[in-house]
């Protein structure tokens, strides 16, 4: 290790037990920029992680000043995961800080979980914070996940197949909360009175999670301390209580069973310069002619209006296209969706690259036929951000 590396972690590095190289070889994704994203960059870059990936599709607005220590002024406006990561190289310039400006649920695929030791999030919904925890589990991966709320918050642990998972966790308000989202149709709702709620807060419970969840990563790569599956810690402000509880696995959840996927062949191609054909061909070789490339998300060619017959190109997935869009602009009658799921070798869109048929950067893609079923990691995307 260099010199100037021991200089700098000193007084951590004089704890019994405590290996500073795990934690610079450790890689951590951290999902969500916010204010407790915040806070757990913070303390991971000053407490020497080697490798981090922030993601995040937000900007950075004036009331998120009062509660992040690493934005100012000057980043209003600008990407938070960019700010985040950019911050926490100056914090820690040996660091290898990566983002993706984008939304957990649309942009980030699958490999960028397979390709890290730990994912945490500091997230604000449900539906995300059910996402990352679903994926982390098919990654085969730990789910460190972070929660606040007026004077106290709490953090999780998730493992793949040991103890509770996140959905079991969720109650039937939950999930009716996070079914909001979308209108019957598979399209974004308008905005619901639950979507708009702002949280209230203050800056001493998130410091305080966000404290906990960097000492947990780390007592989880050091081995300082033995880390339970479906264990949660939990701090109340109120009367400065701390305490530690098992989280119920719920028998009847159907994201509980998540297993990794395996095995997983990597392909040093990116989603935006691979089509569908291609990658099917790939698969043909070894599952046969008669392979499906599985899209894992419904994917809106167009809209065909029922009344003028009008048809609007759409390309996009269908989760991402607002409600509004079923009636048509020119006579206003209902749109009929023209959609896949899936596509074959002589599908008409099989020309089309994987992502512009919305398939993420790294995602690991399903191909099945009647011999077997194959995944398919977009590892180029991967090594794009982290090319050693």
């Amino acid at each position: 290790m260099d010199t100037h590396v021991i200089d700098r972690f000193d007084r951590q590095t004089r704890i019994r037990g405590w290996d500073q190289g795990c934690l610079q070889r450790a890689t951590v994704m951290v999902i969500g920029a916010g204010a407790l994203g915040n806070e757990i960059v913070k303390n991971l870059a000053l407490m020497g992680i080697g490798n981090l990936l922030v993601v995040d599709f937000d900007k950075v607005e004036p009331s998120n000043l009062s509660r992040t220590a690493l934005f100012s002024v000057s980043d209003i406006g600008q990407y938070k995961a960019e700010r985040l990561a950019g911050a926490a190289k100056k914090l820690y310039p040996s660091i290898r800080s990566r983002y993706i400006n984008g939304d957990v649920l649309f942009d980030l695929g699958l490999g960028f979980y397979r390709n890290v030791d730990l994912v945490i999030g500091g997230l604000d919904n449900l539906a995300a914070r059910s996402h990352a925890g679903t994926y982390a589990a098919l990654a085969g991966k730990p789910y460190l996940d972070g929660g606040v709320w007026e004077h106290g918050g709490e953090v999780k642990w998730f493992f793949p197949g040991k103890g509770a998972c996140y959905d079991c966790l969720l109650s039937e308000r939950d999930r009716h909360n996070m079914a909001e989202r979308y209108s019957c149709t598979g399209f974004i709702a308008s905005p619901s009175p639950f979507m708009q709620q702002v949280l209230p807060t203050t800056l001493a419970p998130i410091a305080i999670v966000g404290g906990i969840i960097a000492q947990e990563a780390c007592y989880y790569f050091t081995g300082l301390r033995a880390i339970h599956p479906g264990e949660a810690i939990v701090y109340n402000g109120l009367d400065l209580g701390l305490h530690r509880s098992v989280l119920p696995e719920n028998p009847t959840c159907l994201n509980h069973p998540a297993r990794p996927y395996d095995p997983v062949e990597t392909l040093m191609r990116r989603a935006d310069d691979l089509s569908a054909s291609e990658l099917l061909g790939l698969a043909a070789e070894k599952l046969g002619p008669e392979v499906i490339l599985e899209l894992g998300r419904h994917f809106l060619v167009d809209l065909r209006c029922t009344g003028c017959g009008a048809i609007e190109e759409i390309s996009q997935q269908i989760a991402r296209v607002p409600e509004e869009k079923i009636h048509c602009p020119a006579c206003g009658a209902i749109r009929r969706k023209n959609a896949v799921g899936s596509v074959g070798l002589s599908h008409a869109l099989a020309k089309r690259s994987l992502s512009a048929l919305g398939i993420p950067q790294g995602e690991v893609i399903t191909v099945w036929s009647g011999r077997g079923t194959g995944f398919y990691e977009l590892t180029g995307d991967i090594k794009k951000l982290f090319p050693n």
